[in-house]
């Protein structure tokens, strides 16, 4: 084994355990579902961060039902997974919610299953409202934020408890006035909120309801992120609103308590970085290990053409890669296949991040971070450039399979070696963390007990 082969593996070790015990930092993801009615291009857009202590996450092709598709998942994990999109151009996400929990609940598909399912079975929103209708009551187990887009323009969020289910569509004025609905890791039903809005949102509800309903918000734990989502994305015209934006803005956002952005950070460019920044509420945070932005099509483009723009490890120590639901395979980059050694895109990005990130000050150090982040926005930038020319082909000219399965690996590897430079001109800095003696273990893959532990079982992470 090479010395930075070793080190790779130690310092995501480390994380793992560390991510592991600490289950107050792992239960959170932060989601939003945004209209084509109010997108640049006409196109539907759906994202999460996701947070959670297995920290080697890999994108894997998903067969054996009615649709092929793609989809992130722990190393190694095959019965659960935590964003995906399948050939038909269906696309879902989740973010934990366990106000929706439910104790007279049967045992069911938890979270990640279910969502395994959806991306076998349904080709569109309706197709998934119908596997709700099925399987409330006594069917699953989920406790779920779910985001869905479809080919057709659907978009939505579906609070779901293991018993029923509450539609939140992004299509609905009165649900959605400016075209989004943002969630993070509590519901509205869970909360009790009266009406579909919170104050701030653009809405005419009722201003005493409203408030109300803003005053739980920021009483909750994720209250923070979910203001801070609806605010960055409120803040953006439609115009605005592009999968360049959703990556740079909100998928990387640092923020602190009052929402206002940390200097030297994607949504404050032009300062400099302070010496350090707490992370311990941001959007992207000290737990975050991957994150998504599906761009769906417009009416009569191909749906195999739904693009999937996929960051394995830390969004700010990251690069998204895009990736269709009609590869041959994902790249080998992205996925460890047979060797089981994972993602060597993911681990480069743990790794760097290992360099900066302090466990005890939950946060980054920022000493030589300007580089990083520059080098990561040069490729970032390069890459979306790319994509977008082929995109423009590929939907007005036939496109084979083997052909995106190409321009996908290619990606990748621009992005791996981007994300391994940088590896290579930190290897003589001492990584904050200190690496943990080889054969430590690492947080195992979740069971479907763990998706949605009890009461009585804390210490068990939730999974998002």
């Amino acid at each position: 084994m090479s010395m930075r082969t070793s080190v790779n593996k130690l310092l995501i070790l480390l994380l793992t355990c560390y991510l592991a015990f600490d289950v107050s930092l792992v239960d959170a993801c932060t989601t939003a579902v945004i209209s084509g009615k109010a997108t640049a291009d006409g196109r539907p857009l759906l994202w999460k961060n996701r947070d959670f202590s297995v920290v080697d996450n890999e994108l894997i092709v998903i067969e054996g039902g009615t649709y092929r598709g793609i989809a992130i998942v722990n190393k190694g994990s095959t019965k659960s997974i935590w964003m995906g999109c399948n050939e038909k151009g269906f696309c879902i996400e989740n973010s934990v919610s366990n106000d929706l929990k439910d104790p007279k609940a049967k045992s069911g598909l938890g979270n990640g299953s279910f969502m395994l399912k959806a991306i076998q079975t349904c080709a569109n929103i309706s197709d998934f409202e119908a596997l709700l209708n099925k399987t409330d009551g006594n069917g699953r187990s989920t406790t779920a934020n779910f985001g869905v887009i479809d080919a057709e323009g659907g978009a939505a969020i579906f609070e779901t408890s293991p018993t029923k289910h509450v539609k939140f569509d992004a299509n609905d004025p009165k649900v959605a006035p400016e075209g989004f609905v943002v969630r993070s890791n509590f519901s509205f039903q869970g909360q009790k909120f009266e009406g579909s809005c919170v104050a701030g949102d653009g809405s005419q509800e009722d201003t005493e309801v409203a408030e109300k309903n803003l005053e739980k918000v920021h009483h909750h734990t994720s209250g923070q992120r979910f203001l801070r989502a609806r605010d960055l994305l409120s803040g953006a015209t439609p115009q605005e609103r592009t999968v360049e934006y959703i990556m740079n803005h909100c998928m990387r956002d640092m923020a602190d308590d009052e929402g206002k952005a940390f200097d030297g950070t994607s949504n404050s460019p032009n300062r400099s970085l302070p010496e350090f920044i707490p992370t311990a509420t941001t959007i992207s945070r000290s737990t975050t290990v991957s994150a998504c932005c599906f761009q769906g099509i417009r009416p009569g483009e191909k749906p195999q053409l739904t693009t999937m723009w996929v960051v394995l490890g830390d969004p700010k120590f990251s690069i998204a890669v895009p990736s269709w639901p009609v590869v041959l395979s994902t790249s080998p980059q992205m996925h460890g296949g047979s060797s089981k050694k994972g993602s060597s895109l993911c681990s480069d990005s743990l790794t760097l991040r290992a360099f900066y990130f302090d466990k005890s000050r939950n946060g980054v150090h920022t000493e030589g971070l300007e580089n990083v982040f520059s080098e990561i926005g040069r490729t970032q930038e390069y890459i979306l450039n790319a994509t977008q020319h082929e995109l423009e082909s590929w939907r007005t000219h036939p496109v084979s399979a083997k052909e995106i399965t190409e321009f996908h690996q290619s990606m990748a590897k621009q992005a791996s070696a981007s994300l391994a430079r940088q590896v290579k001109l930190h290897a003589s800095r001492p990584p904050i963390f200190t690496p943990l003696p080889e054969g430590t273990e690492a947080a195992k893959d979740e069971s479907e007990a763990e998706e949605t532990p009890s009461e009585s079982a804390p210490a068990s992470p939730v999974p998002n």
